[in-house]
């Protein structure tokens, strides 16, 4: 049921108790206001007039009395006798109020929400929901759209990549029917890189102090973290800010391939040294293949030093 429709026969005897209550205070006033300006898409009588009434139960009923879009659509202007007409309609007695005015001007509030408004909201709900992406570029469709009163945006991602993005954007007026427009971003990803803090030299051993972590746009997974490059040793000259990948780095090996390299025999207080060749890479710790050149086996070692390495029985 809408307020300004005729009420049911149930709700008529509780308003008939109003207008005898409040004729019991005198008479009353309506005071119609010259021009208002209105963010609902809806009007209530309290919003184009002052009403002086002492029965606070009949002045909220009155106050929140909707007016039909009949008395303002074609003219936007809200008369004295279209007031009093409302409220014989609602089954309000008039002998005992007194209307006074001329008439009322209404003018809606309009809020014209245009495509790089649009954009800003997308552009914010990023920034704020995936800080990790930046937009390039937003393809929306869309002209400038005129709502009254007022309204929520609500933007929902449709997908999310790593270079591109479709979100729709919904608009809910007060009182009306949702607006949706689906936009298209081009966006970039930003991931924290380890770039040169300054020249690396090639076949230095890279150290905190040669690194630091920025965030930058990146392109495959050819980029190792801090933990990895930390310790490793350039292949090639690394200049300074430039992104560090796999390419440019190795480990910083203690035995490389096709080394020379020192082979230890221990067992119990007996120790021997051999000379041997290392058929693979290895950092400390690590197990490779090494041939004793004196009887070119090829024997299991564990690498324990720059160069040497221990026999494994």
């Amino acid at each position: 049921m809408k307020c300004y429709e005729p009420l049911p026969a149930l709700n008529r005897k509780f308003v008939i108790f109003l207008f005898f209550t409040a004729m019991l205070f005198g008479r009353e006033t309506i005071l119609l206001k010259k021009q208002v300006l209105v963010n609902t898409p809806k009007i209530e009588l309290s919003q184009i007039a002052i009403i002086d009434i002492n029965n606070q139960k009949l002045k909220n009923y009155l106050s929140h009395l909707l007016i039909d879009q009949k008395y303002y659509k074609n003219d936007s202007k809200i008369t004295k006798e279209e007031v009093r007409q409302l409220l014989q309609e609602n089954f309000i007695d008039t002998s005992h109020i007194s209307i006074k005015g001329q008439q009322t001007t209404v003018r809606f509030q309009k809020n014209t929400l245009s495509k790089e408004m649009i954009e800003d909201m997308i552009r914010k709900y990023f920034k704020k929901k995936y800080p990790n992406k930046k937009i390039r570029k937003i393809s929306l469709r869309m002209k400038p759209v005129a709502i009254v009163g007022r309204y929520t945006t609500t933007i929902e991602p449709e997908t999310v990549s790593r270079n591109y993005a479709y979100v729709r954007v919904h608009i809910q007026p007060a009182d009306g029917k949702e607006i949706t427009y689906r936009a298209y971003l081009m966006i970039k990803t930003l991931a924290n890189v380890v770039v040169a803090a300054h020249d690396i030299p090639k076949g230095s051993v890279i150290q905190n102090e040669d690194v630091e972590v920025q965030k930058a746009v990146v392109h495959g997974r050819n980029y190792p973290d801090l933990q990895e490059i930390i310790g490793s040793v350039a292949k090639v000259n690394i200049y300074k800010n430039r992104k560090i990948t796999r390419y440019m780095i190795e480990p910083n090996y203690a035995v490389k391939k096709h080394q020379n390299v020192r082979i230890i025999y221990k067992k119990g207080p007996i120790m021997i040294e051999l000379l041997g060749l290392a058929l693979q890479n290895g950092k400390r710790g690590d197990i490779i293949k090494v041939k004793n050149i004196s009887t070119n086996k090829v024997l299991a070692c564990k690498v324990i030093s720059d160069g040497v390495v221990l026999f494994l029985y």
